[in-house]
């Protein structure tokens, strides 16, 4: 039997796109409310590289191609209005880490009651499917009382819960026929890993957090190699269609390389 993925051309590019994608940003919270946004997106060279040879010649040297990179340091002072009002873009620097490419960027803010973080990842990068381009955009967004200590939450979009029986592949039996596409495929996205941190810079207190280290808390940290080993599992959370929070909670326990923050207000009192 044939297998049949319901997306387009666009959509396939920019799943191995995002595939090969590492986005991990870090926000820093002082105690009244300022701070630092960090930063890191990196992409396996081979990709880069592949991304090179599409790239289109020079306007002043036809005979010179232009390489890829996802380092861009106007589009990252751009990026700090998508982040929210008064955020300023301080520092960005080309890096390669272990066979990817990429860049670190930092921005600052006075308030973080006026910082937004997109919580979508792929909006990290330029290609995108124009299919999603006019869905509503979902935001993290904060709420900051400058008091001692000083208390923070975190609003989270809403979980969202599977209400049809349809995927991205249509016949399960396929999937499970067809091992040579499968495995292509994972090979792209078993590199997709994305993470968002909260580090305060003080001592926490107290917090309705899920994933707390130190002055550390976990939003969002999803490592998509960890998951391919662990199938079984994801299988239950990909069918999961119930609206307990709680029991959602326990299938996400069981799975190594999977923290989301279902909580959708987040509490922090630290000093």
């Amino acid at each position: 039997m044939k297998l049949f993925y319901k997306i387009s051309l666009f959509s396939l590019l920019t799943i191995l796109f995002c595939g090969c994608l590492e986005v991990e940003t870090t926000i820093n919270l002082n105690k009244d409310g300022s701070g630092t946004l960090e930063e890191k997106v990196l992409m396996k060279k081979e990709f880069v590289d592949m991304m090179s040879g599409f790239n289109l010649k020079s306007e002043n040297d036809t005979a010179q191609t232009k390489r890829f990179s996802l380092f861009n340091p106007e589009e990252l002072k751009a990026d700090a209005l998508k982040y929210g009002e008064n955020v300023e873009y301080v520092s960005g620097k080309e890096i390669v880490e272990k066979g990817k490419e990429g860049y670190k960027a930092v921005y600052k803010f006075k308030n973080i009651n006026q910082l937004k973080i997109d919580n979508d990842p792929s909006s990290k990068v330029s290609l995108a499917d124009s299919s999603n381009q006019n869905k509503p955009k979902e935001f993290i967004t904060f709420s900051f009382a400058g008091s001692n200590p000083s208390e923070l939450t975190i609003n989270m979009p809403k979980a969202k819960f599977n209400d049809s029986s349809e995927t991205i592949i249509e016949n399960k039996d396929t999937l499970n026929a067809n091992n040579t596409v499968q495995d292509e495929f994972l090979k792209f996205m078993k590199d997709f890993r994305f993470a968002l941190q909260l580090h305060v810079n003080g001592k926490i207190k107290s917090t309705n957090a899920s994933y707390v280290k130190g002055s550390n808390i976990t939003l969002y940290n999803v490592e998509f190699d960890k998951l391919l080993e662990n199938k079984k599992e994801v299988d239950k959370l990909n069918n999961f269609k119930s609206q307990d929070i709680d029991e959602m909670k326990k299938i996400l326990e069981k799975i190594p390389g999977i923290k989301i923050e279902l909580k959708e207000a987040v509490k922090v009192k630290f000093d």
